[in-house]
């Protein structure tokens, strides 16, 4: 074979083949904490659970955009839709595992870090790059459901630091009206068609290949996502152990921005020609984390939080207050410019220094009302 075919065979497998080598560099890695307690192999071991999940998620939004395409889905549906849920799958395995596991501040930590990260250092690189103009439906709909989602998730686990079953199954049935109803909107009343590229032959044996290599992308993505996060979940409670440090912060700057790269990769792809797809996956993923993500999690096994201080001191807010900035900013000129998107990645900078410092906005503002 010419290099030329060599080089169109590995750009059209790249992501499996990495995926695959991660995997067993993993592998080989998990085998040898078994025989070795070493930090250093457990730095090794979360780096390469973080590239197996952000590869093999790769693999799954390629064969999710590619059904989408052929159930004839408008990209903007695709973004908040399949692609946020795809983008969402390491967000998905890790809480679901953290849960699981016992880890409930690491699957707390994850959701609100990862809202948060997306919200601000994601949306906030993605304008900078390219000024995005905002319908003012994707506001007063996707927008609002957003600042809902996470407020709903709060109003649950705030009283008594728990998310028990029924909340949990709560959750998770918001999110299916939510895309019930995008559906209903997109498909059915506004009867959309895609407006992507890279429209689907209407050759039904193109047809078929094109299903069967889908179906072939999510079934070989999914298990190793989930793998991956299985083991990014053990190594971020090693490392966080060894250095005594809570294990919701581990959450929110280590493994919520790992598991958010998919979604800064997909919306860093698609800005320049598919603005929908870009913004429709950076808001339907802020929707499917605190609604779908926790809500497994939370059926998996009851959650309950004692990092107080770090969670609900912290955290909390600075994510609340981050979804109230960006809806403000999509709201003046329906637009988010470069200086909003510079303003977001520095609230993200802040966010996490204090986060490390141990900042305390609750009894900050108790202090300064006098309460």
């Amino acid at each position: 074979m010419d290099s030329k075919g060599e080089g169109s065979w590995y750009k059209r497998y790249k992501d499996i083949v990495l995926a695959l080598a991660a995997f067993l560099i993993l592998l080989i890695l998990v085998f040898l904490s078994g025989t070795i307690d070493n930090i250093v192999l457990f730095g090794l071991i979360l780096f390469f659970s973080l590239l197996v999940i952000i590869k093999s998620a790769d693999v799954f939004l390629e064969g999710a955009t590619s059904l989408a395409k052929i159930l004839g889905l408008s990209e903007f549906l695709i973004g908040l839709t399949l692609v946020s849920i795809g983008t969402s799958v390491p967000e998905i395995a890790s809480t679901g595992m953290a849960s699981f596991e016992g880890h409930a501040n690491l699957a707390i930590g994850n959701i609100y870090g990862s809202v948060l990260v997306q919200i601000t250092f994601i949306m906030g690189i993605v304008v900078l790059f390219c000024p995005v103009k905002i319908e003012k439906a994707v506001i007063m709909r996707d927008g609002l459901c957003m600042l809902g989602a996470v407020a709903i998730l709060t109003i649950f686990v705030w009283p008594d630091k728990k998310l028990i079953l029924w909340e949990a199954v709560v959750l998770i049935s918001l999110y299916v009206i939510y895309i019930a109803y995008l559906v209903f909107y997109y498909v059915i009343w506004k009867k959309e068609t895609p407006d992507g590229p890279g429209e689907i032959s209407n050759g039904e044996g193109s047809k078929r290949g094109t299903i069967l290599k889908s179906l072939f992308l999510l079934g070989f993505g999914l298990p190793l996502v989930v793998f991956g996060a299985a083991n990014m979940v053990d190594s971020s409670a090693q490392i966080a152990l060894h250095f005594n440090v809570d294990e919701s912060v581990i959450g929110t700057a280590i493994t919520a921005f790992g598991t958010s790269v998919p979604e800064l990769i997909v919306a860093a792809v698609a800005i320049k020609k598919a603005k929908g797809l870009a913004l429709g996956t950076l808001i339907g993923s802020n929707i499917t984390d605190p609604l779908l993500s926790i809500g497994i999690a939370g059926v998996i096994n009851p959650i309950e939080v004692s990092e107080v201080l770090t969670v609900f001191h912290y955290l909390i807010p600075m994510t609340i207050v981050a979804c109230v900035l960006v809806l403000w900013f999509m709201r003046t000129n329906f637009k988010l410019t470069r200086f909003e998107g510079s303003t977001l990645v520095i609230l993200y900078l802040i966010t996490i220094v204090g986060l490390f410092l141990g900042w305390d906005i609750i009894n900050f503002v108790r202090g300064t009302l006098g309460i």
